[in-house]
């Protein structure tokens, strides 16, 4: 019998202590927004929008105003914010890539990679997912199963008529109570079609300078578009204020991280799919109460969509050392300095989404710098919808000059551009051709093609093409301004050194980026 009990307190002081977490460790809970640029939310400046509650939660946490998505579309973005890592190194960088011919093979290698939920469920975390998923590859269409079946205890897809948050609370009073929990609560919530109740007026809002602020009685009215995208934004608002008051019934809410981000920006004309700030700065706030030693503060560091999973994993005891995450943890920012540096630059992806497309994208504190692979193809938004504003000016117009600052819709996009984001913050004046941007632009390239190398990015000759013709998507017939092209897919960026690449390699150029990016 004493061998038996001897053999026994062996066997479970063997165990890995990461199974069992600490009765202190964080509950998270992640709160994506369904294309919402940082502009649109009150905390961020808008002045007409009715966000309350994230204003409140920015308030008394810290909210990061250089906050990024790795790119503006949505499944490869979420496909990067679960694994950590930029699009181009997850298999799935397009929006098409859960029917490509090569999908088990991606599948396999998705499996290989970390993830936050895998990572966080296998350390001893309730995980909970609701509303939308959308994540491609090997992460089907709001069916969160396969390699992460076992991460999910509790599975629904959402309603794109509702706003995918109608049952965030009921998820959390249904949690068991022994264990810490996170959540994955994605909302619809702006993308498009609009269904929120109304609350704002056209005359709350702001109408940004890229897209022209259109009034027609019997057309295309901008404000009124844009109001009720607002509404949408205001439902998810309500809907967080809603999650805060059960932690708080539960009494968990001061050790719970709570985060605050979008998939991609506003479902709008130069926004949703573009490299610029309106496409690719996102909310981006967190509240810790328990956590966070400069609460109410304003961050102006450098951070990624991709910083996440490391950030919880390092929040809940577990290293991310040896790791294929290939962001920065953020606890140094929450429990030091929230102003200390995080990245050097950011970089953000443009890959097939709806589009041929090929963009890389770097920004830094002072400079935004784009590398566009597809110059002969006009820049479009994910739809008809987001981009009508353009379509009915021009047909307003009638044949009458374009205005200077909405040319770019109708030209091809420029091999290359440089912004100072500094004293052009939205990105209307491309200084490329100023001589004396000549240093900056010589070391932006120089950054840029060292990230290249280093995550082995690539550029296929043969991209996805356009999926979409304008007799079914009703878009102008205009073979100028649209190109339309077949549903052929081409090469990923990436794939062929991915899925040759070993475990150590992964790992490797994972702890390299980590360093230097």
């Amino acid at each position: 019998m004493k061998i038996i009990i001897i053999l026994t307190t062996l066997f479970l002081i063997s165990l890995p202590c990461s199974a069992s977490p600490k009765s202190s460790s964080p509950n998270i809970v992640l709160i994506i927004a369904d294309d919402v640029s940082a502009e649109d939310v009150g905390c961020y400046g808008c002045p007409g929008i009715k966000t309350p509650v994230m204003d409140r939660l920015a308030a008394t946490g810290i909210r990061f105003d250089n906050g990024f998505v790795t790119t503006a579309t949505c499944a490869a973005s979420r496909g990067s914010i679960m694994l950590g890592r930029w699009p181009h190194s997850t298999g799935m960088p397009e929006l098409k890539a859960i029917y490509r011919p090569e999908i088990k093979e991606i599948e396999t290698f998705v499996e290989r990679l970390d993830s936050m939920v895998k990572s966080l469920h296998e350390n001893g975390y309730y995980t909970i997912h609701r509303g939308k998923w959308h994540i491609g590859g090997a992460y089907p269409f709001n069916n969160p199963k396969g390699i992460f079946s076992k991460s999910f205890d509790t599975v629904k897809a959402g309603n794109p008529k509702l706003g995918g948050e109608e049952d965030w609370v009921s998820a959390l009073q249904q949690r068991p109570k022994n264990k810490p929990f996170f959540c994955w609560f994605a909302s619809y919530d702006a993308h498009r079609k609009f269904t929120a109740p109304k609350v704002h007026l056209e005359s709350d809002v702001k109408v940004p300078p890229y897209m022209p602020d259109l009034s027609s009685k019997k057309g295309y009215r901008s404000r009124a578009d844009l109001a009720k995208y607002y509404d949408e934004i205001n439902r998810l608002d309500t809907s967080i204020g809603n999650v805060v008051k059960e932690l708080k019934t539960q009494g968990v809410y001061e050790n719970t991280i709570i985060v605050i981000i979008a998939d991609n920006g506003r479902p709008f004309v130069r926004s949703k799919l573009y490299t610029y700030d309106s496409g690719m700065r996102v909310p981006f706030i967190i509240h810790w109460k328990g956590g966070i030693k400069q609460a109410g503060t304003v961050s102006k560091s450098l951070v990624s969509t991709i910083d996440l999973a490391p950030t919880f994993l390092e929040a809940a005891g577990i290293t991310i050392e040896g790791t294929t995450f290939q962001g920065r943890s953020l606890i140094p920012l929450l429990q030091e300095d929230s102003s200390a540096a995080n990245h050097p630059f950011i970089v953000t992806e443009r890959n097939h989404h709806v589009w041929e497309a090929h963009e890389r994208a770097i920004r830094t504190a002072e400079f935004l710098y784009i590398r566009n692979r597809r110059p002969e193809i006009q820049r479009r938004g994910a739809d008809w919808a987001d981009d009508s504003s353009m379509w009915h000016l021009r047909k307003e117009l009638n044949g009458a000059p374009m205005p200077q600052e909405y040319t770019y819709f109708f030209s091809p996009a420029l091999p290359e551009e440089l912004f100072n984001v500094k004293k052009d913050p939205h990105q209307l004046k491309n200084i490329i051709e100023n001589k004396e941007n000549e240093p900056v632009l010589q070391k932006m390239r120089t950054l840029l093609s060292e990230w290249e190398k280093q995550t082995r990015d690539t550029a296929p000759k043969k991209l996805t093409q356009h999926i979409w013709n304008d007799k079914k998507w009703g878009y102008p017939r205009d073979k100028k301004a649209f190109n339309p092209e077949s549903n052929k897919l081409g090469d990923q960026p990436g794939w062929n050194h991915l899925k040759n690449s070993s475990d150590e390699e992964l790992r490797k150029e994972a702890a390299y980026s980590r360093k230097n990016f």
